[in-house]
């Protein structure tokens, strides 16, 4: 589990410091506030140049949202993302910027954008008894394979399963989709999925991959008819890829850019259903929020599953680059409510 995230001169924030991470962790803050470059970085700090080609990638409407990967640019040439993990260490990740598009040392991959290349470094420094916890990521080995899913999803997965970064922005695409079910089905899984989804559709039989014009979708199965799930609602739809990808995970980290997107109150609950499930198999939550309606959800099911401990929330706020965290316990945050409200309005 990841403990503790360190920053500087990534994108907008030049320092930051969080301690205390938890198997769920919740960013909230003001639009600007950093907490994506939050996710960001300790996508970075795990995955490295791959994982800057995703976070680009992740922002197409911004062209040289390159060369800008860096706090102040003008001014700094690095940036580093650090994390702390509980079982394998200290894993780190030095960017540096050349205008000439040179670097001195070695590097694990380059990525060009206008003037400037981006010169990734990684630093791994396992804790003892932990030798070969990053066996497989050797530095100059032009990158950290990843299992990068088609660009639409906006999605990746580490080549090892041990951390996914979802961005529930934008629809999966419906071959994805269509793949991720089926790897689940393969794997028993298709019960555990079917029970979260009839929390929300009572009447649902199945869920099943039919065939339409020689192309295979999702639908979902009722007693007299069918119907795609991509026609079901963004929201059930939404529902159901996270259901897959949790119930798929086996330990590791999920990285969730505001999964309350789409989502109606009862979706809500049933996702908060899912992390709950998720940090009682030791996957742990790393995730933005911008709705007290879905904190309220998460603190009820973490209560009810005497989970407390388990639960933390950071305020976060930038000034002039600098990030400061608030942190909030499990155990403080319904006291602290009307205050994470104030701050999300």
């Amino acid at each position: 589990m990841i403990e503790s995230l360190r920053v500087q001169n990534l994108r907008g924030i030049a320092n930051a410091e969080i301690d205390g991470m938890t198997p769920i962790t919740i960013f909230v803050g003001a639009n600007g506030s950093g907490k994506s470059t939050l996710i960001d970085a300790i996508f970075v700090a795990k995955e490295g140049s791959q994982a800057l080609d995703f976070i680009q990638m992740r922002r197409p409407e911004n062209p040289n949202s390159l060369s800008w990967t860096i706090h102040k640019p003008q001014i700094n040439k690095s940036a580093i993302c650090a994390v702390k993990d509980d079982k394998l260490g200290v894993s780190e990740c030095h960017i540096d910027v050349n205008n000439g598009g040179s670097s001195v040392g070695m590097f694990s991959g380059n990525m060009s954008g206008g003037d400037h290349s981006i010169f990734v470094n990684m630093k791994l420094t396992p804790r003892p008894n932990h030798e070969n916890g990053y066996s497989g990521r050797g530095i100059g080995n032009g990158g950290f394979g990843g299992n990068l899913l088609a660009e639409a999803d906006r999605s990746y997965i580490s080549f090892d399963g041990k951390m996914k970064l979802l961005d529930l922005s934008k629809k999966i695409s419906l071959n994805s989709l269509v793949n991720l079910y089926s790897d689940a089905v393969k794997n028993g899984l298709r019960k555990d999925i079917l029970e979260y989804i009839k929390n929300i559709i009572p009447k649902l039989e199945n869920i099943e991959i039919l065939v339409e014009s020689g192309t295979p979708s999702i639908h979902f199965v009722y007693p007299s008819h069918s119907i795609p799930a991509s026609l079901s609602g963004d929201g059930l739809y939404s529902l159901l890829r996270l259901c897959i990808e949790y119930v798929m995970e086996e330990g590791g980290a999920v990285l969730l850019e505001e999964p309350e997107i789409h989502q109606y109150p009862a979706t809500m609950k049933q996702v908060a259903k899912l992390l709950r499930s998720a940090a009682e198999k030791n996957i742990q939550t790393i995730m933005t929020t911008h709705s007290i309606e879905f904190i309220d959800f998460i603190l009820n099911e973490m209560q009810s599953g005497n989970n407390l401990d388990k639960l933390s929330l950071y305020m976060v706020k930038l000034d002039d680059g600098n990030l400061s965290a608030a942190r909030i316990s499990g155990e403080s945050i319904e006291v602290e409510r009307h205050t994470i409200g104030a701050d999300l309005r």
